[in-house]
């Protein structure tokens, strides 16, 4: 299906494109030195506006760039822009449920992650974000439309939040998880030195950052700490895994150096 400008509106309009052609998904609006391909995954919209005389179709794409097509008969206008609307839209619904199934799989992998019972690090959130970001450059459509779709709205609105500050999310979901810990190993903490860890002594010891600098006191406990540290690897099946853990000095009166 094509669109032409009349021969009186092109030779009135002076613009660069007088026709559009209807492609499987997508259109070629041309000219007679100039000529434009706009694939279905390009567009973010169409409009169908009357002038004084002719009709206008004006196609919006991505960064704010606008291809028009002038002086071409409104009832014509009107006709294709009906018949690209639709198969548009077609396209568009189709390709929303790809869209959603990728989004679903990426928040289906950090909802798996974070029900692993496992502390959750900022390397761990930088990794889903680049994951995210990732899997967003294979959509079939711009990211801008997929608000547009019911199935993608609420699913991409959670992977927006994740590419955001998440750091409160983490702290939030650390905490939860350090709550956990101290209940369910609760026997451990108690009995694994001479004397039961403190609250903030079992708190260093559960934490999962890979590298954790404890800054304390001589006598303060530090010993006890890192000795509870190496038991609660190996009880949690985790003495393979990298962990750093450093116990600094901290003169008294003074400020640690690291």
């Amino acid at each position: 299906m094509e669109l032409k400008a009349t021969t009186l509106g092109k030779r009135m309009a002076q613009h660069p494109y007088d026709r559009v052609q209807l492609l499987n998904a997508g259109v070629k609006v041309s000219g007679d030195r100039h000529e434009y391909l706009i694939p279905f995954n390009q567009l973010l919209s169409v409009h169908c506006k009357r002038g004084l005389v002719w009709g206008e179709l004006e196609f919006v794409l991505p960064d704010g760039k606008v291809v028009r097509l002038h002086g071409t008969e409104w009832s014509e206008t009107q006709r294709f822009y009906h018949h690209l609307h639709t198969l548009w839209q077609q396209w568009s619904t189709e390709m929303s449920d790809i869209a959603a199934g990728v989004l679903k799989q990426q928040l289906a992998t950090i909802e798996h992650t974070r029900a692993e019972g496992k502390w959750l690090t900022r390397q761990q959130v930088a990794d889903v974000q680049d994951n995210i970001r990732h899997a967003l450059t294979g959509l079939p459509m711009p990211t801008s439309r997929l608000d547009a779709f019911d199935n993608c709205r609420e699913l991409w609105r959670e992977c927006q939040r994740w590419l955001g500050d998440i750091e409160a999310t983490r702290l939030a979901h650390n905490q939860a998880f350090t709550e956990a810990m101290l209940e369910q190993y609760r026997e451990f903490f108690d009995s694994v030195e001479s004397s039961p860890l403190n609250a903030s002594q079992a708190r260093a010891v559960v934490n999962g950052e890979r590298s954790l600098l404890v800054l304390a006191g001589a006598g303060s406990g530090k010993t006890s700490v890192l000795v509870a540290r190496a038991g609660w690897l190996l009880a949690r099946g985790r003495s393979r895994g990298r962990s750093n853990f450093a116990a600094g000095i901290r003169p008294p009166g003074g400020a640690g150096n690291g």
